[in-house]
């Protein structure tokens, strides 16, 4: 298991992974020094791994620690939401 301090590598690798990728960006918030966000999105251990989709938490991440898994994660549960934001849109119209 990956330790919170030893992540940073992670992101920037996964980050790099998902490069070409639309409307898919990776981030990291610092929980000591932001606690009003992590607060907000529900974040109370560490690390914790949350996907958002249009300003709205989708699914939370509790597999292994390292590219492939989270870039499989991220794209199966962004497909997901889009498909259910696009159906949910339809059904408005």
């Amino acid at each position: 298991m990956t330790s919170s301090k030893n992540l940073g590598s992670l992101w920037e690798d996964l980050g790099k992974a998902m490069e070409g990728e639309d409307e898919i960006e990776i981030g990291e918030v610092d929980c000591s020094a932001s606690k009003p966000v992590c607060t907000k999105v529900d974040i109370h251990s560490y690390p914790t791994f949350k996907l958002f989709y249009d300003g709205e938490e989708v699914a939370k991440y509790q597999g292994a620690r390292n590219v492939e898994s989270l870039k499989s994660f991220v794209l199966e549960e962004s497909e997901k939401a889009a498909a259910k934001a696009q159906l949910d849109s339809d059904q408005d119209l």
